[in-house]
């Protein structure tokens, strides 16, 4: 097994599972269940802001017109 040496090296060469737990410590479940978490927790605040934006655009644009054209209440 060659050693590696660099990060350079890492993104050229091959590895196998043994040399990837050696790079990563063993951890590399750990940090794939890492990054999977925090990208659904990503996804989930987008789906949130997704959901809310029609209701923020429509009242921006009601809010817009009632100073351009005042209701008489």
């Amino acid at each position: 097994m060659n050693p590696i040496k660099t990060k350079s090296d890492l993104s050229f060469k091959k590895l196998s599972s043994k040399e990837l737990k050696l790079v990563t410590g063993g951890n590399l479940a750990d940090d794939f269940n890492n990054i999977r978490e925090r990208f659904d927790a990503e996804m989930r605040k987008m789906e949130e802001e997704m959901s809310r934006f029609p209701v923020n655009l429509q009242n921006g644009i009601h809010n817009i017109l009632d100073t351009i054209i005042p209701h008489k209440h």
